[in-house]
């Protein structure tokens, strides 16, 4: 209740139950935390420890007192302590926990705790509600990036919060600024709330004035609304009336809501006849009014008995004479065993306002739900930036819905609530998978954002098929899907001149079959190679497949989803310069083109062992400095020993180079030293002595202009780091033997 325990004025002590264990400093430390002296609180509780290092009570005083206070970093620390003890923790305990890691963005053990208390304390559903995964935090974090906010000009290190609009280019709010003559509250060491009113105009947000008028008291004002003829204005203050302090049975000086009503001309106006408002009682706290554009309705938030939670929110018909009816609670669908505060109800009927109790980022989250017939929809999280880890609560929204005020206390140590603006930069894209044939909808499909071949965001879609992008207005977007099993699909979205709501894009995916196309073709000319044997193999090098190559170097093969390949060409004196390998997961799905990467026009590349041919082999690296042979050069070097086993006759020099780094000295010996150590790997895998010979040209024979003294990218030194061979004997000719048959 923190946000409203910032305008409650307590006026004497509340006891506090003793247990049989605590000592009078205890005693003193929790009667001082439940007046909220948190400094003196704090302070004799650190006193029992410095006697008691290990006081249970000491140690849970002081986490409920910074998490409190608003101090969560601090009081994690000392939750972490509370739940060690587990003889004597509580349930609430970790629900206090995981709400103060959501605030320092630790969600996972927010998570854990949150689990933990739903096991100890079922019945309550905030347990369940506040459940939220990582998994869940991340999607709340990327959806709603087209919101731009920013902190308006005038906060400083006051308190500002929950803004109301007032005519076309002002917003009134509640500040401790100390503009007045008011004393100040202890709590905070701040001056007690005012009404201010800021102007807006080209240059940015005037600097606030505080409302000259009998609304402004000696005690807190706090949030407010008005009615559209901005004559009429309801507003929370503390139960100050004719210069009397009013207060119930805990002697608490409770929130109620008045009205007040204004007189004098647009450049002087003035607020008076102030009313209190029928419903409100000193025993309980009603504040946060906001009214529906008709006036016929006011929604406000109050502890009074009979709600769900801390905090609910209430609605109340207002008649042609201005009467109020009996106050009715929203329900379960929007109200929670949590705080439900600061709504606002939009010209439209949604209902926009703040809850501790609900899936979100942090402490207080803004949501919104919509009435539907007679009941409201499911709340649905505003997601970042308008929600954080902070609290965050109190928005407006101007009608056309692209831009707001709302209040946090985020960016430093939550201690100052201020008032941000924001304007919606773009639109929710919303649509559906299905499948083409039987309609039903496809679960776990993965849905791209693609604007001029560049994939922006990615998504999969939920149980019942559906996906949701943020997307700019004015532009043009691919939304593509695809699924294992079925063939990818697109769709051609516009945002640009749209005078209404885009209908969701549907997208049929249909089932059909892989099919891996290809080409065999000569390395430097490109030129097809026909009556190539083209194998397909699995990752494991089973032999999956074989076919010959057509007259254009063609081949395609059917392949199955989700798995991997290697991809292989022979032909009679002929070197492969690299296997492909291909795979049909989503992964390396190419968004861009909605296809399988490598799969419509995959190139086998190939080049003759003539005499005298220098054939650069791929992926043979050596470590730096280092001549052995490494595990992903050893496949390569296998390759190369096939050859060597299937022509005998063949010879080979084999040439190791350097880049210019180094002397030419050591370069020299240290490619002599890789160009025989991959000798020796070849002859010990099988190949014979007088098939090879090995030759380091340590820098000779550079590729390119990075020569000693010439300044080189890495990828250009590398690009001179190379391991050849040359063919000193060619494979003898293929020969065909016929035979003539006589009749």
């Amino acid at each position: 209740m923190k946000k409203l325990l910032i305008l409650l004025i307590l006026l004497t002590g509340i006891s506090v139950q003793e247990s049989f264990s605590q000592k009078m400093k205890l005693n003193k430390a929790d009667k001082k935390l439940n007046l909220f002296d948190f400094d003196k609180s704090v302070e004799t509780y650190e006193k029992v420890l410095e006697k008691n290092p290990s006081n249970f009570e000491a140690i849970h005083g002081l986490a409920n007192a910074y998490r409190i206070r608003g101090d969560y970093a601090t009081a994690v620390g000392w939750y972490e302590q509370v739940v060690a003890d587990t003889a004597n923790v509580s349930p609430k305990d970790y629900l206090h926990y995981g709400q103060c890691l959501r605030f320092v963005r630790d969600y996972e053990k927010a998570q854990q705790n949150f689990i933990k208390y739903a096991e100890l304390a079922p019945e309550d559903p905030r347990s369940k509600l506040l459940n939220v995964s990582y998994e869940e935090v991340k999607q709340l974090i990327k959806d709603s990036l087209y919101f731009g906010v920013q902190f308006l000009d005038f906060n400083d290190e006051s308190q500002e919060f929950s803004p109301a609009f007032y005519k076309d280019s002002s917003i009134v709010f509640p500040s401790s600024r100390n503009e007045g003559s008011k004393i100040d509250d202890y709590w905070y060491n701040k001056p007690f709330f005012d009404l201010y009113i800021s102007e807006m105009s080209d240059s940015g947000h005037a600097k606030p004035k505080r409302l000259d008028s009998d609304v402004n008291n000696r005690y807190h004002e706090g949030p407010l609304a008005f009615d559209t003829s901005f004559t009429t204005m309801y507003f929370t203050r503390n139960n100050y009336v004719k210069r009397k302090k009013e207060t119930g049975e805990e002697n608490i000086m409770r929130l109620k809501i008045f009205s007040a009503k204004s007189s004098g001309d647009s450049s002087n106006v003035s607020w008076g006849n102030l009313k209190e408002l029928p419903f409100n009682s000193d025993e309980y706290s009603c504040g946060h009014p906001t009214l529906t554009q008709d006036g016929k309705m006011l929604y406000f938030s109050s502890d009074m008995p009979g709600g769900y939670g801390t905090l609910d929110l209430y609605s109340v018909e207002i008649d042609s004479n201005g009467r109020f009816g009996e106050p009715k609670n929203l329900g379960p669908e929007i109200n929670t065993a949590g705080e439900e505060s600061f709504p606002y109800i939009h010209p439209d009927g949604t209902l926009y306002f703040a809850s501790d109790a609900r899936k979100g980022l942090g402490g207080l989250d803004v949501y919104y739900s919509k009435k539907e017939n007679t009941a409201w929809s499911e709340p649905v999280n505003m997601n970042y930036p308008i929600n954080t880890n902070a609290d965050d609560f109190g928005l407006i929204m101007r009608k056309d819905k692209k831009t707001g005020y709302l209040s946090s206390n985020r960016g430093g140590d939550f201690d100052n609530d201020n008032i941000l603006s924001f304007d919606d930069k773009g639109m929710l894209l919303k649509g559906f998978v299905y499948d083409g044939e039987t309609d039903k909808r496809l679960e776990g499909a993965d849905v791209y954002l693609v604007e001029n071949g560049d994939t922006l965001d990615q998504m999969k879609t939920d149980s019942l098929g559906k996906f949701g992008f943020w997307v700019a207005l004015g532009n043009v977007y691919d939304i593509g899907a695809a699924k294992i099993t079925y063939q990818p699909n697109q769709k051609n979205v516009s945002t640009e001149n749209l005078d209404a709501e885009l209908p969701p894009v549907k997208i049929p995916l249909y089932r059909s079959d892989l099919v891996l196309k290809g080409k065999v073709v000569e390395l430097k000319s490109q030129n097809p190679i026909p009556d190539a044997m083209v194998l397909l193999e699995s990752q494991e090098r089973e032999a999956l497949d074989s076919m010959m190559s057509d007259q254009n170097g063609g081949f395609s093969f059917p392949i199955d989803y989700d798995m991997e390949y290697v991809l292989s060409a022979e032909k009679h004196a002929w070197f492969l310069v690299s296997e492909k390998r291909i795979n049909t997961s989503l992964a390396v799905f190419d968004t861009s083109k909605l296809i399988y990467q490598d799969l419509q026009m995959t190139k086998l590349e190939m080049t003759r062992l003539d005499e005298g041919a220098v054939i650069k082999l791929e992926n043979i690296y050596y470590d730096f400095d280092k001549y052995n042979i490494r595990p992903d050069a050893a496949e390569e070097l296998d390759r190369i020993v096939k050859y060597l086993i299937k022509y005998p006759e063949m010879e080979l020099e084999l040439r190791s180079h350097t880049d210019s780094r180094g002397s030419d000295t050591y370069n020299k010996w240290l490619s002599e030293k890789r160009a025989e150590s991959a000798v020796k790997y070849l002859i010990d895998k099988g190949a014979k002595l007088n098939q090879l010979t090995p030759k380091g040209y340590g820098e000779s024979l550079l590729v390119n202009e990075c020569s000693n003294g010439v300044k080189c990218s890495r990828a250009k030194h590398q690009d001179n780091r190379r391991t050849e061979f040359k063919v000193l004997k060619a494979p003898d000719a293929l020969e065909i033997e016929t035979e003539v048959i006589e009749d």
